[in-house]
């Protein structure tokens, strides 16, 4: 049946409002954050050199350089200009994604598959960063659309004429320099084009004869590029090859986990369907026909080229060094296919449910413990989160959870859901109540049930409202953590009830949509990927780039000042400083330039910052002034304060001479080897008095070096009672400032929060506190505070 006019029009529009949404998750806010430091900063730094005529032989790919390097001449050197090619070819892989749905699955499947994978951190990273892999993902996902299309006919009904075979085979060559330009043959081109051909072997010629010379021209260049590139891979030949897309660096081959948990972050959330979207593409249909075997074919193709690109990423990995997984489109179909057979299905998913809601816990859980994991689909040496982002950006944890929880709750509501139908009964706010009444007529057993459930609600509603008025006076009684649940079950009976009322009400509207079921699923799946792309990625990029450090630099300045570069890449401020900067070699001349009389400015290592405030410290008498410390690599330092400014080195609130000290609340004045002394302590606890069993508390102890302490002592801390040790061995103020930095006079607060276990059992708890060296304790005077084993005895700490 072939479509109207208005019906195309129509179809074209909808296509138009998807590729929209995707151009806005790559391109809004693309020139927001700062170059990548070194790793977008290389790319740039070779693309400004192509651009000058002065372009070193490739050791990659050629093509994104090359376009960056054009995107600069055209839109002048700048974030956005330069990551302009790469989101471009993000659209260009999502729209080849939605082309290749719509011939062979339809519009809403395309429409699905585009949004899909545009809102992966895989394709939106590489898409974002001048570094990245989308021109590749592109090129390889355009060398499938028009193989499939050469091999598969999409329709009985629809006949293919020489020059539509002629125009696909055209596109075949273009798509193929592309990637090979982009990715090289062997990730880029082998497994797209061996994915297609494996099929045609497999399934057999197509039986239309144009179909049959497309798919055997298809299956005829998978055997010449695949020996193309076995062939390089066997001569290993030094130097750039265009086959492998890399040159032979040498290392050992990733862990089957390890290059697995790549695509498996790297797809979040859609992560949490991949597993039953991969098993459909197994399932065949019972009801092949003709018209499905088009259809047929590209769910086994688009296995297969899953399969053969996870293949060359271990390969290339190995051998050539890190790669990206560029069949991400592959990916995204298959999800796209599994949600567009939920649509028609017309029954509920739950085991489906199931898997996705459990699959999406465990893609949070990796998230929060590990906050560089939405990263690693990107091929970059050394990438590593700074500690520092996990101690300031609890917010952004949260905000993964509040976004995968959605996406956790929309795969349990639609795949749970059954028959759409928009003519759906209205649900009667009475039938929990009626239930009630039936189960209580129906006697024996059902009425004893209803018995006991609400013997046990009236229970959990009166203790809980017994915590939550007498609640002090209880934990003298019983442990605290059993009073803090009971607060929270006061509550459990209405969530119970709003639960029982609100549950069918879901469902209703659920079923209520009709044919856009699965529109909420693919909603919430972008709002991860717009929360990845503009509140995650800027967020981690503050660390990796310095362009915060020089804007506040450019805003401070005045004029005369002068700027130091001080064991940190100077290509940076080439980007982002104004006037001219000075390279410092060594410490001496970096506290000789900041102690001249006019105010001087210096960007320096963050982990630096110790050694060179204790310095300046000891020369000027006063702290280094830190005048932005958002970035974990690089902070902005002066030699004056700047007015209306607070001083972010964490060092001028941590250390102080002994006139300036503030006095503990709890005095312990005892030695280690009259070299330090434990002046006192603070203690922040969450209740007056006591902190209850799986609740933090904060000590702050008060140090005063009497002497200097020469090797690598460390501080533990064992707080002991009850059969139980908590244990808070570290370095002072956070790791940062340890013991071999303090000088005589120095007093150094040292804040430390720890968390007591949910299992520990009430009572009093001593601190243990020392000095240790491998094996070796400093000596404690007085003899009374000692506990025979190097231990000072500190003060104690109440549990309840």
């Amino acid at each position: 049946m072939t479509s109207s006019p208005a019906s195309k029009r129509a179809s074209a529009l909808r296509l138009g409002a998807v590729l929209a949404a995707v151009a806005a998750l790559l391109f809004v806010r693309l020139g927001g954050f700062g170059i990548w430091d070194p790793w977008e900063l290389d790319a740039a730094d070779a693309a400004r050199a192509l651009l000058e005529g002065e372009g070193e032989a490739p050791t990659d790919p050629p093509l994104a350089r090359w376009m960056v390097a054009r995107s600069f001449a055209v839109f002048g050197v700048s974030e956005g200009a330069g990551r302009l090619p790469l989101a471009l070819g993000g659209l260009a892989a999502a729209l080849a994604c939605a082309l290749m749905l719509w011939r062979f699955a339809g519009e809403r499947a395309a429409a699905i598959g585009a949004l899909v994978v545009a809102s992966t951190p895989l394709l939106l990273f590489n898409a974002r960063q001048m570094h990245g892999d989308a021109l590749a993902m592109a090129g390889s996902a355009l060398v499938f659309f028009c193989a499939a299309s050469l091999a598969f006919r999409p329709s009985p009904t629809r006949e293919t004429n020489p020059k539509q075979l002629g125009g696909w085979l055209a596109g075949l060559v273009a798509a193929w320099a592309v990637a090979v330009l982009a990715g090289g043959a062997m990730q880029a081109v082998v497994p797209p084009l061996g994915a297609v051909a494996l099929v045609v072997v497999l399934r057999g010629l197509p039986k239309e004869r144009l179909h049959r010379l497309g798919a055997a021209i298809v299956v005829g260049l998978g055997v010449v590029i695949t020996i193309a590139v076995g062939s390089a891979i066997a001569a290993d030949e030094a130097g750039y090859s265009a086959l492998i897309g890399g040159a032979p660096r040498g290392g050992n081959p990733p862990t089957f986990e390890a290059a697995l948990e790549i695509v498996f972050h790297g797809l979040a959330p859609w992560t949490a369907l991949l597993f039953v979207a991969g098993v459909r593409l197994l399932v065949p249909r019972a009801d092949e026909n003709d018209a499905e075997r088009a259809r047929t074919d590209l769910r086994y193709a688009l296995l297969f080229w899953a399969a053969l690109g996870y293949g060359s990423l271990v390969l290339h990995t190995a051998r050539y060094g890190p790669a990206t997984y560029l069949p991400v489109v592959a990916l995204a179909a298959a999800i796209a296919l599994f949600l567009d057979e939920v649509q028609e299905s017309g029954r509920a998913w739950w085991p489906e449910a199931v898997v996705g809601v459990l699959l999406t816990g465990l893609v949070l859980r990796d998230f929060v413990l590990y906050p560089e994991s939405p990263m690693r689909g990107m091929a970059l040496d050394g990438l590593s989160v700074p500690e520092v982002f996990d101690r300031k950006h609890e917010k952004v944890v949260v905000l993964w959870a509040a976004a995968l929880g959605l996406f956790g709750l929309a795969v349990g509501l639609v795949l749970g859901s059954g028959k759409p139908d928009e003519d759906v009964q209205r649900p009667d706010w009475r039938e929990p109540l009626h239930f009630l009444r039936d189960r209580w007529a129906a006697r024996g057993a059902a009425r004893a049930w209803l018995v006991i459930g609400g013997v046990l609600l009236v229970g959990v509603t009166v203790f809980g409202l017994v915590c939550l008025v007498g609640g002090d006076a209880l934990q003298d009684y019983v442990v605290s953590i059993v009073v803090r649940v009971g607060k929270k079950l006061v509550f459990l009976p209405v969530l119970v009830a709003v639960a029982v009322w609100a549950t069918p009400w879901v469902f209703f509207g659920m079923r209520r949509l009709g044919r856009f079921r699965v529109a909420p699923l693919v909603a919430a799946g972008v709002l991860v990927g717009a929360y990845s792309a503009f509140v995650f990625h800027p967020a981690l990029s503050a660390h990796f780039s310095p362009r915060e450090v020089y804007d506040t630099y450019n805003e401070l300045r005045a004029e005369g000042d002068e700027l130091a570069e001080y064991r940190v890449s100077g290509r940076a401020a080439a980007y982002y400083a104004e006037g001219e900067t000075t390279d410092v070699r060594s410490q001496d001349d970096l506290l000789s330039w900041l102690g001249e009389e006019s105010r001087r400015w210096a960007v320096i290592p963050a982990d630096e910052l110790a050694s060179v405030n204790r310095a300046f410290r000891q020369r000027a008498g006063r702290h280094l002034f830190v005048a932005d410390a958002r970035s974990a690599r690089v902070l902005l330092v002066t030699n004056r304060d700047v007015e209306g400014r607070e001083n972010e080195n964490f060092i001028a609130n941590a250390v102080f001479s002994a006139e300036d000290a503030p006095a503990p609340q709890h005095r312990v004045n005892g030695r280690f080897d009259e070299r330090i002394e434990l002046v006192g302590y603070d203690l922040d606890l969450p209740q007056r008095g006591y902190v209850g069993a799986g609740q933090s508390f904060t000590v702050t102890w008060h140090w005063k070096a009497l002497q200097r302490v020469p090797g690598s002592y460390k501080i533990f801390l064992h707080v002991d009672g009850a059969g139980n040790r908590l244990n808070g061995d570290h370095d002072a103020v956070e790791e940062r400032y340890p013991v071999r930095l303090w000088d005589e006079g120095d007093v150094v607060l040292d804040r430390q929060t720890l968390t007591v276990p949910a299992n520990y059992r009430p009572g009093s708890y001593t601190f243990f506190i020392g000095f240790y060296a491998g094996n070796d304790r400093l000596g404690i005077t007085p003899a009374d505070l000692d506990d025979g084993e190097k231990r000072m005895r500190a003060g104690t700490l109440i549990i309840r």
